[in-house]
Order: C-alpha cells, then sequence, then structure tokens
C-alpha cells in the first residue's frame, strides 16, 4: 500500500484540480466518506446503542478544509434527519469551507462557537474535523482547541477525519492536546504520520477511503506499507511435496558478549516448520550460541 506524505497529498490535489477535477469536489466526496462510515457505525450498533431513538453526534469544525469535510457531513446527517451539534472553532479560512458552512445556515443549521464551558456529556459518535494534514506544532490545554478536544475525548467514539487534531500528519509528533479516536479515516492514501506515531492510541482503526483521486495523479515516490496480502506475492510457490531443507536457510546474524537474548528470541521466534536456522555470532559471544537450531 502506498502511503504519501501531506505534501505529496497537496499536490496530487492541485494536479487534480488543473485537471477537472475541482477542490470543491474533494471536499465533497471527503465528507460523503466519512458521512457513510458514521452511518454504518450507527447501523452495527443500533440494536445495541440506539434502539428508540436518534443517535447523537458532534462535530468539531476547524477553519481549513479538514473542517469543511465536517461541515459537509454535518449537512448530510441534518439531511438524513439525524441530530448533529455542530461546533465551530472559528471562522472558516478556505473558499470551499466557507460555501460548505453558507450551505448549512440556508438550512437553519445551529452552529455554535466554542463554548466558554463545556458541561459534560455523552454523544453516540463525536466527529473530529478540526486539524488535518497541515497541521504542526502543539495544542495547548488552555486554547479553545485543546478546551474543545479534551471535553470531546470523553464525551463518547471518536472518528478523526484524515488524521487525529494534534498529529503531526507527516511525522506521527504529539506534542500537545490530540484527538483520541477509535478509527481515523484518511483520504485517497494513508498518511506516514499515523503509521510511525508512538500515539497509536489516538489513531484506532485507519480506513482510506477514495475521494476519485486517480492513481495517475499520485506524485513518483512515496513510502510503501506490507499489508495481509502482499507476504504470498514476495514468496515463490511452494510444492505440496517440498521438505524444509528444499527451501533454503535463515541465518541470523546477532549478539555481542553479554548480550545473548536477541539472538536466541529471533531464532526462537524462527518456525521450526520452515527452514534450517543457523545463529551466526560475531568473536567473544557465548559457544553455546554457535548454533541454536537445525
Amino acid at each position: 500500500m502506498l502511503i504519501l506524505s501531506p505534501d505529496e497529498i497537496r499536490s496530487a490535489e492541485l494536479f487534480a484540480a488543473k485537471n477537472g477535477v475541482s477542490l470543491m469536489t474533494l471536499m465533497r466526496r471527503a465528507g460523503k466518506a466519512c458521512f457513510d462510515e458514521i452511518t454504518g457505525y450507527i447501523s452495527e450498533e443500533k440494536s445495541a446503542r440506539f434502539a428508540d431513538k436518534t443517535p447523537k453526534i458532534a462535530v468539531l469544525c476547524g477553519m481549513g478544509n479538514n473542517g469543511g469535510d465536517g461541515l459537509v457531513m454535518a449537512r448530510l446527517l441534518l439531511q438524513a434527519r439525524g441530530f448533529a451539534r455542530i461546533i465551530l472553532l472559528d471562522t472558516p479560512k478556505t473558499a470551499e469551507a466557507q460555501i460548505n458552512l453558507r450551505h448549512l445556515q440556508a438550512m437553519g443549521a445551529d452552529i455554535e462557537a466554542v463554548p466558554d464551558e463545556l458541561l459534560e456529556d455523552e454523544y453516540d459518535a463525536v466527529v473530529d474535523a478540526l486539524f488535518g494534514t497541515g497541521f504542526t506544532g502543539s495544542i495547548a490545554a488552555d486554547s479553545p482547541a485543546g478546551r474543545l478536544l479534551t471535553w470531546a475525548n470523553t464525551c463518547g467514539p471518536m472518528l478523526s477525519i484524515d488524521v487525529p487534531s494534534g498529529m503531526d500528519a507527516a511525522t506521527g509528533a504529539v506534542e500537545g492536546v490530540c484527538a483520541r479516536a477509535i478509527w481515523t479515516v484518511t483520504f485517497h492514501r494513508p498518511k506516514p504520520g499515523l503509521y510511525l506515531t508512538e500515539r497509536r492510541d489516538c489513531v484506532g482503526e485507519i480506513t482510506v477511503a477514495p475521494i476519485g483521486l486517480p492513481r495517475e495523479f499520485d506524485p513518483q515516490g512515496g513510502l510503501l506499507v506490507n499489508e495481509e496480502g502482499d507476504l504470498h506475492t514476495l514468496l515463490p510457490d511452494r510444492p505440496a511435496s517440498a521438505h524444509k531443507g528444499d527451501c533454503g536457510r535463515t541465518v541470523i546474524y546477532a549478539g555481542s558478549l553479554g548480550m545473548a537474548g536477541a539472538a536466541m528470541m529471533a531464532a526462537r521466534a524462527h518456525p521450526p516448520s520452515t527452514a534450517p536456522v543457523a545463529a551466526a555470532k560475531p568473536l567473544g559471544t557465548s559457544p553455546d550460541l554457535s548454533l541454536i537450531h537445525t
């Protein structure tokens, strides 16, 4: 699976815009993908949690295009006769987000600024659309965004749009308050920070949603992450009559004087039913590690 950095994603989006796929179209598709995720979650949980009531959803929207995705999603929720509490961090800064805010206002939607006092509340789902792939730095706990996220993290299961707010999408760094999502819907291609971060508890399950960006729009390069099915394409077919000795041998070169544990753990992790394993050792290591098993 190909992973693209925030800069590479922006390059693909700009290339798409020059070739007839507008940023507004991409925003609408992104919002619709998140709407589908939330409604799918509600459908799965309905018998257990949402029986005989309208699901209660909070949508937290920032000032950029990530917030615009959230505004699209909020509009679709209201059109589907769902309940959505919409909290806007500040006035949208991008043209696409501003247009989607006007669409909501034309529907008569109740849109709040961040309250001075955030009262304890419970929601069936919370949508984090505060900061996207352009975020760097940290969110201070006493800032409006920090107070909003701290409150939202206690209110119910959270979906983050593209990347959890407070996390650097390129590096995975988290230096302040961060959304704690149970799942993250990211668009077109995953972002490196979702896999590199030490705060995987903030990412949850990763869903990659297509938004109609053709693959030929992807810039050259990017990282590759092996998926479950990739290993089968890398290994040759193994005849049913094969003996373990027919399939090669593994050499583990590990360990140093007084530090034999790595060699032993690596050898014992190797399935004995495959190839024989020999552990080669540097000079000075324990002699009993020259051959772990065959």
